[in-house]
């Protein structure tokens, strides 16, 4: 919880100095701290100059072997580096989406799901079911059926 809490450090530092949009990001790396300064050291060469869409979007795809509860946390993670990603929940959902898997997306077509809250519970099932039919596979495949 040390990038939470700085995170809410520097956010409190450009609300009272009122400094413009544009300038944040630089001032923002300037301010890093301990495990978070590795995290940037770690992923800025990746994320150069592309558009803050663009970054947090390929951070994620990097993120594809993550369980779903770790692929949330590095979710709600990087968008609070990228907050008019996600600015409403309509939208913050669908930016979620994005990054799952292909058989997530298959089970959730056709769900109404109307919370980002609901949508990682989905998910969340969507891939027990699979672990859990994973573990299964195993014993149905030395099965030898003859007629």
């Amino acid at each position: 919880m040390e990038l939470e809490e700085w995170i809410r450090g520097i956010e409190k530092i450009f609300t009272t100095l009122e400094f413009p949009e544009d300038k944040k990001v630089n001032i923002g790396i300037f301010y890093l701290t301990k495990e978070v300064r590795f995290w940037w050291k770690a992923i800025k060469e990746r994320l150069l100059g592309l558009d803050s869409t663009s970054r947090f979007l390929e951070e994620l795809k990097m993120s594809g072997s993550l369980t779903v509860m770790q692929y949330a946390s590095k979710f709600t993670e990087l968008s609070k580096f990228i907050s008019e990603f996600v600015s409403s929940e309509r939208l913050k959902m669908r930016r979620f989406e994005e990054g799952l898997a292909f058989y997530i997306h298959d089970q959730l077509a056709g769900q109404l799901i109307l919370t980002y809250k609901e949508l990682y519970e989905r998910v969340a099932e969507v891939e027990q079911m699979k672990t859990e039919l994973r573990a299964l596979k195993p014993i149905n495949q030395t099965k030898k059926w003859t007629e």
